[in-house]
């Protein structure tokens, strides 16, 4: 009698962790499927990329540059990879692109922060250059206004070397439907 009861249970176990296994795999599916990434209609999210431009005085005018910020906080800079004059003590460096993170501080708007390496022209390190800024995402969810709260230029023992602030506009990069 032990013996069956326990055979009955052994086979109710099975089905029932059968059963948990294909219906635990189909709920996360669907749970994934459901995941809802922003898109150019939500107006309020600053995931996406953007075409972007800083306005920072010392640097004579508008510096175009790209901006992505990923669902997870993540913040990538794409800037012009050419040498770039600063003057002074710098000199002439060619900077890489950015990396950082960002993160939602109120209804449409962000702070971010991000930092890339500077090198001098040929190719030995100079230092890091940190970005640090707030953005206010458009009703329309379209554009940005970004306010350049710092910019440093550190050098690699630690000097800071120049600090300016600016602002910043953008455009999102949407799909071109057109074929």
């Amino acid at each position: 009698m032990f013996i069956a009861k326990r055979s009955h249970f052994c086979k109710f176990a099975t089905h029932f962790l059968i059963a948990f296994a294909i219906f635990g795999s189909i709920g996360a599916s669907d749970a994934h499927a459901q995941a809802s990434w922003p898109t150019a209609r939500d107006s309020g999210h600053l995931t996406g990329s953007w075409l972007t431009t800083y306005q920072i005085a010392v640097f004579g005018g508008n510096t175009p540059i790209l901006l992505s910020f990923t669902g997870d906080g993540i913040l990538i800079e794409t800037d012009t990879p050419i040498p770039t004059p600063f003057g002074g003590s710098i000199r002439t460096v060619v900077l890489s692109n950015g990396h950082g993170a960002w993160k939602q501080t109120g209804e449409r708007a962000f702070a971010f922060t991000y930092k890339k390496e500077i090198f001098h022209t040929d190719g030995s390190s100079y230092g890091v250059a940190q970005t640090n800024g707030t953005a206010t995402v458009s009703s329309d969810g379209a554009h940005l206004e970004i306010a350049l709260t710092l910019l440093t230029v550190t050098d690699n023992e630690g000097n800071v070397a120049f600090s300016t602030t600016g602002t910043g506009t953008a455009a999102r990069i949407v799909v071109d439907e057109k074929n």
